[in-house]
């Protein structure tokens, strides 16, 4: 039952066309009620607040910087992510919709749609019953776990990534050609970090085939010359890869380094418990969450780290047995488990350790076990038939409405950061998030109570210091703001937004002279024709009109269309006339 040795047994083309389309239609029908959502979360830097993807001749810079080389010109460092894939889709998008986010959407739900094909299409090929692979398409289709992933604009890559992912698989075991599924290995690894798993899953597969038989493994040498002549166009595209990724990351493989608290040892045995959560998660898709509190295992005689390393040794016992009496399972099992690995690398993944997204492409390997469990279940006799087609039925049904439901959740800021605290109360990035919402909402007063809760639980989150103090200006206590921004430049004193509104703050209250000290040390950061413009407003306040000419200048220098520059350089013009 793997390979093309089922294919003989295969039915009509058009069952096969027919259960095709029929998980097509279920994985774009359990999505047609997020086409409503907005923008939340991070769609609001990644796409209204990134000046890059308004024009298509930046797509080139996308290939050159990291995922938030646009925000503030990179002063605050390098991320571990390299995605110009993403970018590039939302330029184009934003070329022809704007920011509309409905074609957003849109272009989520058609890849989540490709992918569920494309699972589909692996478990015709590897099982050779249409049957089997209606179930792993449909299982696929409308798994909730994938809402975060699918619903959510900034979802982007895992739903790129996964489709071209899988189209390289599929190909590979197809076709037996390399060539071809190395062009589409590449812009899987451009979407997203775990593409780079690929060249190990198409190796596994040739091992749960047995397919080395053309190369020696007692002549070593020769054996890793019959790999390589295999394997080369993977390992080409992995250069290029690795080399666009040094260069954009600033020479280093991931700069950044999260919960930096922790000890490699620590870092080490999380994996266990994290891993554990993922498998949990895949089997029971509820209570799911946009951020899920982190809390590590500081021993190995964690109680959870102990249950999850067994846990994990009974998985992988079973996996190796499975290798040669049911090679599909370990297959399945095997395209859960690696494009996984990424994920487990903890201090390369940031804030959110547990992310439902990152299921999105293991779920791959979950829906083709399924299927095949049932499959097997369906050819053991009349009863057992019935119930596996009752059990498919009823799953499916299941999982379209846990799918349906939680698609709202992602409407907004305020409905998902809502349902997030309601499950992580605790969560300081939860709890930022949620401010946020209340102050985007217009409810200043319940975002300055959860800001300062944030604060109590992260004293050093300046980020919500920034946002307390702009909520107190919102409400004209602007000696409150004052003293937050200073805390917060007490703590990191690079941040630009913070001295350009501590700037703005000390101008709202007449302290002129401290407001020029700010600007000019925010021009020494970062040049912005709008820091220039407000220097230029405070100099002009205080009578001194040649430094604010100059200073309304430089800001035309880095933005020639700078309007309300152009217009104070013409009213210090026209006061300069009247003297005459």
């Amino acid at each position: 039952m793997f390979g093309e040795a089922g294919q003989n047994n295969r039915k009509s083309r058009r069952i096969d066309f027919l259960f095709l389309a029929l998980v097509i239609a279920v994985s774009i029908s359990v999505y047609l009620n997020a086409l409503g959502d907005g923008l939340v979360y991070d769609d609001r830097v990644q796409l209204v607040g990134n000046p890059m993807i308004r024009s298509l001749g930046n797509i080139p810079r996308f290939f050159t910087s990291d995922v938030w080389g646009f925000y503030n010109g990179g002063l605050l460092g390098h991320s571990n992510y390299y995605r110009p894939v993403m970018h590039t889709v939302n330029a184009l998008l934003y070329h022809f919709a704007g920011l509309s986010p409905w074609p957003y959407h849109a272009v989520n739900i058609l890849f989540h749609a490709g992918n569920s094909a494309l699972v589909f299409l692996m478990a015709l090929f590897l099982s050779g019953e249409p049957v089997t692979a209606l179930a792993a398409g449909l299982l696929f289709a409308a798994h909730p776990i994938h809402t975060e992933a699918v619903t959510w604009v900034a979802g982007n890559p895992d739903v790129t990534f996964t489709f071209f992912y899988l189209l390289s698989v599929y190909a590979y075991i197809r076709w037996k050609s390399t060539l071809l599924p190395a062009a589409f290995f590449l812009p899987a690894v451009l979407c997203k970090e775990p593409g780079v798993t690929l060249p190990a899953v198409i190796f596994l597969y040739d091992f749960a085939k047995g397919d080395f038989s053309a190369f020696s493994i007692r002549k070593p040498f020769a054996f890793a010359a019959g790999l390589l002549r295999r394997y080369y166009p993977y390992l080409l595209v992995l250069v290029v890869y690795f080399g666009l990724r040094m260069y954009a990351l600033g020479g280093q493989f991931a700069p950044a380094k999260a919960h930096a608290g922790l000890s490699a040892f620590q870092y080490f045995i999380n994996v266990f418990p994290l891993f554990v959560k993922y498998m949990w998660k895949l089997l029971l898709p509820i209570n799911l969450n946009a951020s899920y509190q982190f809390i590590p295992a500081l021993s190995f005689f964690d109680a959870k780290v102990l249950a999850s390393v067994l846990i994990t040794a009974v998985l992988a016992a079973a996996l190796l047995f499975s290798r040669k009496k049911a090679p599909d399972i370990f297959f399945s099992f095997c395209l859960i488990v690696v494009p996984l690995l990424p994920a487990l690398y903890i201090p390369g993944v940031g804030e959110n350790t547990f992310t439902e997204r990152y299921l999105y492409m293991p779920s791959a390997g979950f829906a083709l076990i399924a299927a095949f469990a049932l499959g097997r279940l369906r050819l053991k006799g009349r009863s057992t038939a019935a119930l596996a087609w009752t059990a498919l039925a009823a799953i499916t049904l299941l999982y379209s409405a846990g799918t349906f439901m939680r698609n709202p959740v992602w409407k907004s800021d305020y409905s998902l950061w809502t349902d997030t605290v309601r499950k992580s109360p605790e969560d300081p990035l939860t709890l930022f998030n949620l401010a946020n919402a209340y102050a985007d909402a217009g409810q200043p007063d319940r975002a300055i109570e959860v800001y300062k809760k944030v604060l109590e639980i992260k004293p050093g989150f300046v980020a919500a210091y920034n946002n307390l103090g702009g909520t107190y200006e919102s409400r004209g206590m602007y000696d409150e703001a004052i003293k937050v921004y200073l805390d917060a430049l007490g703590i990191d004193s690079r941040i630009p937004q913070l001295h350009g509104n501590l700037a703005l703050a000390y101008m709202k209250v007449g302290k002129l002279d401290a407001a020029i000290g700010e600007l000019r040390t925010l021009l020494q950061i970062i040049p912005s024709a709008d820091a220039y413009y407000y220097l230029g407003n405070a100099l002009y306040k205080k009578g001194q009109t040649e430094e604010a000419m100059r200073s309304y200048q430089s800001a035309l220098r880095i933005d020639p269309g700078y309007s309300k520059a152009r217009h104070m350089i013409a009213s210090l013009y026209r006061e300069q006339m009247r003297g005459r």
